[in-house]
């Protein structure tokens, strides 16, 4: 049934016009053969021509009929090409279109990232400095103690030279 379908659909106005361009030509024969040839009258060539006019009268319509037959089933195929190519196009565009808004986003995704990785990357270069401000008191701080140890050992020292009693308890344990 498909079959029957697809093959009857032709474009009639490339039809209409191949039937109008063979009956056109019956005429314009049935003129040649009475006012080139002299055969009769236009009338009498039209409705009763001889077997051989009929014969080759039939085969050029039918050429004509068959020329057109196939002239519009192409004509029909192009314009279900184009409209296709139509509908094929407008889906390629709207996915194009889709693809461009995901590049978008994924560029303003990417974008956001990178903000927020430079940001990551400063407050780590700022932990860094702070870490390092905090070893450098550390160490400052440790030195001051170590300072004072010796600073309390040598008071002590002093202290029993002078025949005194120690004033601080100093306990030196591993740093």
């Amino acid at each position: 049934m498909k079959f029957k379908e697809n093959f009857l659909k032709i474009d009639q106005g490339v039809f209409v016009f191949s039937l109008t361009v063979g009956i056109l030509f019956i005429i314009l024969d049935a003129f040649i053969d009475t006012y080139v040839f002299v055969e009769g009258t236009l009338v009498h060539q039209l409705i009763n021509p001889s077997p051989f006019e009929i014969y080759f009268r039939g085969m050029i319509f039918f050429t004509y009929v068959v020329f057109g037959f196939i002239v519009s089933k192409i004509v029909m195929k192009v314009k279900l090409s184009e409209e296709n190519f139509k509908i094929l196009n407008s889906e390629l565009n709207q996915k194009n279109k889709n693809l461009m808004e995901q590049t978008r986003l994924a560029n303003l995704a990417t974008e956001e990232l990178e903000k927020e990785m430079s940001k990551t990357k400063e407050e780590i270069r700022k932990k860094e400095n702070y870490f390092q401000h905090i070893e450098q008191l550390n160490k400052f701080m440790v030195d001051r103690e170590l300072k004072m140890i010796e600073l309390k050992k040598e008071i002590n020292t002093l202290l029993k030279e002078l025949d005194r009693q120690p004033q601080y308890n100093v306990k030196v344990e591993s740093i």
